[in-house]
């Protein structure tokens, strides 16, 4: 169980939805959109299982600068839709964590709307989901 296992996991499902760009870490600069990548939020340790605990994470997602707001909310709403091929709570929930957890759970998205990120504004929003660890 690791942070970095789960975030490379997450990453590599979010990977197959088209038109993506997933940065393994925080990006220093927003070269694509829309782009995405995943951070862990909190983390709580649980009294009954030893050595158990849940990680709390989001992927913040970015879509646009300026432009097509329309569009842009569009694409936006489509990648926060819970089904289909371009889902992005649907490939977290999908994600194969292998020995870096237990279970994933997707729990919803805030921040819908204008972002800032390194004083840009960007239109887009926050997933949250959880790892269970035994």
């Amino acid at each position: 169980m690791s942070l970095k296992g789960i975030r490379d996991a997450v990453q590599t499902s979010l990977d197959n939805i088209s038109n993506l760009r997933v940065y393994d870490t925080v990006p220093d600069s927003i070269r694509e959109l829309p782009a995405c990548w995943v951070m862990p939020t909190m983390g709580t340790y649980n009294e009954t299982m030893a050595d158990g605990m849940t990680h709390s994470l989001e992927v913040t997602l970015l879509v646009a600068r300026a432009g097509n707001l329309d569009e842009a909310q569009n694409t936006l709403d489509d990648l926060l839709e819970p089904t289909g091929s371009g889902s992005i709570p649907a490939f977290i929930h999908s994600t194969s964590l292998s020995t870096h957890g237990s279970d994933i759970v997707t729990t919803g998205y805030s921040d819908y709307g204008g972002l800032e990120f390194n004083g840009t504004p960007f239109i887009g929003a926050k997933i949250q989901f959880s790892v269970m660890v035994d």
